[in-house]
């Protein structure tokens, strides 16, 4: 994830950075670009797009500058921007719906997690993705576009 102000379009030395592939009809974007973000910790890896739901992937480690936190989960009211129109999350795998809460258990662990949205036009060039409240996993500007 690279998270910035709005500008140019950082250059990457990693392959996948925005790599874009079409498997079986979805559209898939590895590593996107994303014009600004809040979280220090939440990484956008890959997002999966169908014709039936849009798929977000993350990366969560628990160390932040001033410490590390115990544990994750995410608000059921998260949802996804396109054009105006809010898309509620579906659900969650491998992250717990508040109030529950998936543990950590050292750290420095990293968790795997996937957001899952009802289905998006197809041709969205960008989302956004936000959690309510005073969260930190507001993610605005979220390209699907090949770099």
């Amino acid at each position: 994830i690279q998270c910035s102000t709005r500008g140019e379009t950082p250059k990457s030395s990693n392959p996948k950075y925005g790599a874009s592939t079409v498997p079986q009809g979805n559209k898939v974007v590895e590593m996107p670009y994303i014009d600004f973000c809040h979280s220090s910790s939440a990484r956008i890896k890959k997002i999966t797009i169908t014709s039936k739901e849009t798929i977000v992937e993350f990366s969560c480690n628990n160390v932040t500058q001033s410490g590390y936190f115990q544990w994750i989960n995410i608000d059921k009211n998260t949802y996804i921007v396109v054009d105006g129109k809010k898309y509620p999350l579906s659900r969650a795998e491998g992250i717990a719906v508040a109030p529950n809460k998936t543990n950590y258990s050292k750290i420095g662990e990293t968790k795997y997690f996937k957001l899952i949205f009802p289905a998006i036009p197809k041709g969205t060039t960008s989302l956004d993705l936000v959690e309510p409240g005073d969260s930190e996993w507001k993610f605005y500007g979220v390209s699907l576009k090949e770099y």
